[in-house]
């Protein structure tokens, strides 16, 4: 019965799933399917066959560290952050969802698939800075990667503008490549696939930028397999929607997929696909909600369709069951 009452909580995080759920906000089939899971898990959560619980606690002490943090481009330079509803869901939930027993973060992967100007890199700053240094994690080491290194330093730019425009410069030091904070000898440092070594590296955060321009697994498989040592690492990817089926963006948007559709049970990975099908217009009221938010600074998530990359394979008839793309997801 506990359980029960706490899936009907008005925190954010259930209130905003409650809403898509019952249909008040708009959203795609996949984006539903992550909220009629949210309360899935609500109604089962701490029990012998489902280890894990949500601390909404956890959640909080994230939304209270954005709103501490300033925009500092634009009309809104100064202003202080603030997370949209949907933002709150999202990003609440990966930082809310714990085991019951170990208090470990459970979702370790989170794959985010948005349209363009949306935020994304700022967001993905923001889950930098405080994953990197206000995790709690000792020697933390944070990574912005990407094809290239001017891309992994979009978001490591970001970072320092956040830190540079939050006061929280007497905590942290900056340096052109490198943001560091001596004391817990933890630090954060954008990584490009076509200049620097990969030798070395003990990951607790590794944010993936335009993660479907990447051609391999190469980089992603070392990252990843360097995280060994840590006990709750967050592989945080954002990325636009790809054309390629069988790229590893595509083969996790895939694998995401049949993860909401209850084909695979995998509990360590968080997906909610928000991207909308490249050349097809907005719906009329999707449109229309978007005009409404222009001009909003804590409406980064602009936008929303059904539709995946599957989808239109299948209608090919070039569908393919993708290989398991991450050994941590599981």
């Amino acid at each position: 019965m506990r359980r029960r009452r706490a899936a009907r909580t008005n925190h954010p995080i259930d209130a905003y799933a409650r809403a898509v759920v019952d249909g008040r906000v708009l959203a795609g089939k996949y984006h539903r399917l992550a909220c009629v899971r949210h309360f899935r898990d609500r109604e089962r959560e701490a029990t012998r066959a489902f280890p894990y619980r949500l601390d909404l606690k956890r959640a909080d002490r994230f939304f209270r560290f954005a709103a501490n943090l300033r925009h500092y481009k634009a009309e809104w330079a100064g202003e202080f952050i603030r997370l949209s509803p949907y933002q709150q869901f999202r990003l609440g939930s990966i930082f809310g969802w714990v085991h019951a027993r170990t208090e470990l973060r459970r979702f370790r992967t989170a794959y985010n698939e948005l349209p363009r100007k949306q935020g994304k890199s700022l967001e993905a700053a923001i889950v930098a800075t405080y994953t990197t240094f206000f995790d709690g994690e000792a020697g933390a080491e944070g990574y912005t990667i990407a094809t290239k290194r001017d891309q992994a330093k979009i978001v490591f730019n970001d970072a320092k503008k956040l830190v540079e425009s939050s006061g929280l410069r007497h905590r942290i030091s900056i340096l052109v490549a490198n943001m560091h904070r001596d004391v817990y000898a933890q630090k954060l440092e954008p990584l490009g696939a076509d200049k620097d070594s990969t030798d070395g590296l003990n990951p607790h955060l590794i944010i993936v930028d335009e993660f479907h321009a990447q051609k391999d697994r190469g980089l992603i498989d070392v990252m990843e397999t360097a995280t060994g040592a840590r006990r709750q690492p967050l592989n945080f990817q954002i990325t636009t929607a790809g054309t390629d089926l069988l790229s590893p963006c595509g083969l996790q948007h895939d694998y995401a997929c049949k993860v909401l559709d209850r084909v695979l049970d995998r509990r360590h990975l968080f997906r909610l696909h928000r991207a909308r099908r490249p050349g097809r217009p907005r719906r009329r009221r999707v449109a229309q909600r978007a005009d409404l938010a222009e001009g909003q600074p804590e409406l980064w998530d602009l936008g929303e369709a059904g539709g995946s990359l599957c989808a239109r394979a299948q209608r090919r008839g070039t569908c393919r069951r993708p290989r398991r793309p991450s050994s941590r997801n599981g």
